[in-house]
């Protein structure tokens, strides 16, 4: 069961219980409208934690919203999520099927209607994992024991990995597991990195890579190889094929690794007070940029040559692949910002959620998710279809949409 610690507080970001209701917009001036309705299928989804399996933040193909749209945004709906106690629960993911999946404050998961927000289902196991990872019609979670899969259209299990004799997944499992060509992909905490087969479970491998031991930074895939981060200031490249380790390099002198972005040649990720670009094929460290420090890091995300990154100051910058700053934006607030990106918008989920141009870093629309200045941070937000989805640190589930012509 996730603990509220320094570390999950503030990478794990909190969702669970729904009540359904109506959805109304609240506009920029207070006043309630209706919002136009995104349908109840999509073609793409946000099926995973970073969208894909390289973790790149973007939704490319996202139409509905852009710089010249995104600031008639408004409420369409928000749900309880559950009395916020010592459990903190994750990002939320999107079906094609139109299922807004996510981790529970109470540490269920839980399945919502994307346009309604009406409660589909809340599943009977409990979680850990920070966020799940969508293949197909199953989703995969991690828990105190283990990998579980569940229906995607009822939250019944399919199959657990948890027992102490298997040979691969017998720890806890707080990282968001990843979903690679009918692979799972998850970082234990034992610390092992493990790849199972989607289907039932079964075990591929178990790296001999000795990771650290609070694990929540999610692998990414791209290209035959597994990158990942650990509690130790380690950036690991695992063969995808039998886990060997390519490499590892030190890219913080203490403290966490974020979720790696893999973009082109270079692996994007964030420690304990900068950002580093590195070599995919080495580890060499390209260049570096310092950000504000942070024991937990938030994840970049990376579009059209450029990378997006959110610092515990409560700035988010875009850099080129050279490291150099092409614009910085202040959201005002001293937090950790978790950043997506859409269709030429950032999303910056910190103190509220902000809407910032992609080419300038104009902030073109804000929103509040209830955070409180204890804790002002929220999940990584997902894009889909015109509607934005985000939990914030009271135990509350936002979907952000366009209003109706």
């Amino acid at each position: 069961m996730r603990r509220i610690s320094l570390v999950s507080a503030v990478t794990s970001l909190m969702l669970a219980l729904v009540v359904p209701g109506l959805a109304l917009a609240a506009n920029t001036n207070g006043a309630p409208s209706p919002v136009s309705s995104p349908s109840s299928t999509h073609k793409w989804g946000w099926p995973l934690l970073g969208f894909d399996p390289a973790h790149t933040g973007s939704n490319p193909h996202e139409t509905i919203l852009s710089s010249s749209s995104v600031g008639g945004l408004g409420l369409a709906w928000s749900r309880s999520t559950g009395r916020r106690g010592y459990i903190l629960g994750g990002s939320p993911l999107v079906t094609r099927s139109g299922q807004v999946i996510v981790p529970g404050a109470d540490a269920h998961i839980h399945a919502f209607d994307a346009t309604t927000g009406s409660a589909s289902w809340r599943s009977a196991i409990q979680s850990t994992s920070l966020a799940d990872a969508v293949g197909g019609k199953l989703v995969y979670v991690g828990t105190s024991a283990g990998l579980s899969a569940l229906k995607t259209s009822s939250g019944r299990v399919v199959w657990s990995d948890h027992h102490p004799e298997s040979p691969c997944v017998d720890q806890e499992v707080e990282a968001p597991p990843n979903f690679s060509d009918g692979v799972v992909y998850a970082a234990l905490n034992d610390p092992e990195l493990v790849a199972v087969e989607a289907r039932d479970g079964a075990c591929v491998w178990a790296s001999p890579a000795k990771m650290g031991f609070v694990q929540e930074s999610s692998p990414a895939v791209e290209n035959g190889v597994v990158y990942a981060g650990d509690d130790g200031g380690r950036l690991f490249a695992i063969d995808a094929s039998d886990g060997s380790v390519l490499w590892h390099v030190a890219a913080s002198s203490f403290g966490d690794v974020s979720t790696p972005v893999v973009a082109g040649r270079r692996v994007y990720a964030t420690s304990a007070d900068e950002v580093g670009a590195y070599r995919a094929s080495t580890g060499a460290r390209i260049w570096a940029f310092r950000l504000g420090r942070s024991e937990t890091p938030a994840a970049p995300a990376f579009a059209n040559g450029v990378l997006y990154v959110g610092s515990n100051d409560g700035m988010v910058y875009a850099l080129n692949t050279k490291g150099n700053v092409l614009w910085g934006a202040s959201l005002g607030a001293a937090s950790s910002v978790s950043v997506s990106l859409a269709n030429g918008v950032v999303y910056a989920s910190a103190d509220a959620l902000y809407a910032l141009d992609a080419a300038t870093g104009s902030i073109l629309w804000s929103g509040a998710i209830g955070n409180s200045a204890d804790t002002p941070f929220g999940s990584t937000p997902a894009i889909v279809d015109g509607m934005v989805y985000v939990q914030g640190n009271q135990g509350r589930l936002y979907a952000f949409g366009l209003p109706e012509a």
